[in-house]
């Protein structure tokens, strides 16, 4: 999914939270990216993280919204070094 790797992006809705999360499984040469979560809601509604990390191979990254319920929402994960957005599935809460 991101630049030269693949992974696994998802999104649930808990306790009145998104959380969003990212596997990156596999990368060659196990290049490390820079990469940045945000939320869009189908209420219009968009909300950012805390802004842009890093991550290498086989790690697990995530970030909880405490932002309350906002409808239908995607998970978006832009890699910052090629402006690649990948949206996950929606969460229909």
């Amino acid at each position: 999914m991101s630049r030269q790797g693949w992974g696994d992006l998802c999104l649930k809705f808990a306790n009145n939270s998104y959380s969003i999360s990212y596997y990156k499984a596999w990368n060659p040469g196990n290049q490390v990216d820079t990469l940045d979560f945000n939320l869009d809601c189908a209420n219009g509604r968009w909300f950012g993280d805390d802004g842009a990390f890093t991550q290498w191979s086989q790690t697990w990254k995530s970030y909880t919204f405490a932002i309350g319920y906002q409808g239908t929402c995607w998970g978006v994960l832009i890699d910052i070094d090629t402006g690649q957005r990948i949206q996950g599935a929606p969460v229909n809460v």
